[in-house]
């Protein structure tokens, strides 16, 4: 099916009920790509999909939708304790660039993550978001 003739309703079918994850993961990303506030329900439930590669998606996704909801979202210990270091790394990387006051406990946790990448962009997101602080 073409992404321009797909329905909102039809990807948001697909994402929950497709058994290809690689659909499931094209479905999430389309999601964060129509920038819609009523997807974010959605992609908060493809956090708890069993394959990693759709969750990476939908926290990617949920980046493009920005705002409080996405931040709290992210800092949750489900998606930054998430068992792939690709999901933690990604919500690492969302909050820095969207940046507020509620990431700096998380980011602070993240740089004790087992995973080096993950710590490396959760220094990096905390000096960024410490350069944008007004002096």
């Amino acid at each position: 099916m073409a992404e321009t003739t797909e329905t909102l309703s039809e990807i948001l079918r697909e994402l929950k009920h497709s058994k290809d994850w690689r659909e499931r993961r094209a479905m999430a990303l389309k999601l964060g790509r129509c920038r819609r506030p009523e997807v974010f329900p959605a992609l908060v439930g493809a956090l708890g999909d069993r394959d990693p590669e759709v969750r990476h998606a939908a926290v990617l996704s949920l980046g493009q939708l920005g705002g409080p909801q996405t931040v709290e979202t992210l800092c949750l210990p489900k998606v930054l304790e998430d068992p792939s270091p690709d999901v933690r790394w990604a919500a690492v990387t969302v909050l820095g660039r969207l940046g507020s006051l509620g990431i700096t406990n998380a980011l602070s946790k993240a740089l004790q993550d087992s995973e080096w990448v993950v710590r490396n962009q959760a220094h990096l997101a905390l000096s960024e978001f410490i350069r944008r602080i007004p002096a």
